[in-house]
């Protein structure tokens, strides 16, 4: 079974586990990809947050950021190949960390 994306429009999915670590920093990870019913994706990231953050939420939001950076990669390829890419959506767990984006503060309040 040949699995095929709906169109090349991409799509992306962040997450972060908490304080994981014996040094307390969290591990984030995540994927850029093709919009599909299953998973079509070709980009992942994964590794241990250089810092430790200060809750779940800014956990997950150092997530979004790491893949923020693939997801930038893919778009720029795509222009170049003659996809324009709009708004790229990001799967997010965490409505703390959404939050913090849309504020743009790095901090909820």
């Amino acid at each position: 079974m040949i699995l095929e994306p709906k169109s090349l429009n991409l799509d992306s999915a962040a997450d972060a586990s908490y304080a994981e670590d014996p040094d307390g920093k969290s591990h984030s990870g995540g994927a850029v990809g093709f919009e599909s019913d299953s998973s079509c994706y070709f980009g992942f990231v994964s590794s241990k947050q250089p810092v430790v953050a200060k809750s779940a939420g800014e956990a997950e939001l150092i997530a979004q950021i790491k893949v923020g950076d693939l997801v930038e990669w893919a778009r720029e390829m795509l222009n170049e190949l003659g996809y324009p890419q709009k708004k790229v959506p990001m799967l997010v767990d965490s409505t703390c960390a959404i939050q913090m984006a849309k504020q743009g503060t790095g901090s909820f309040k």
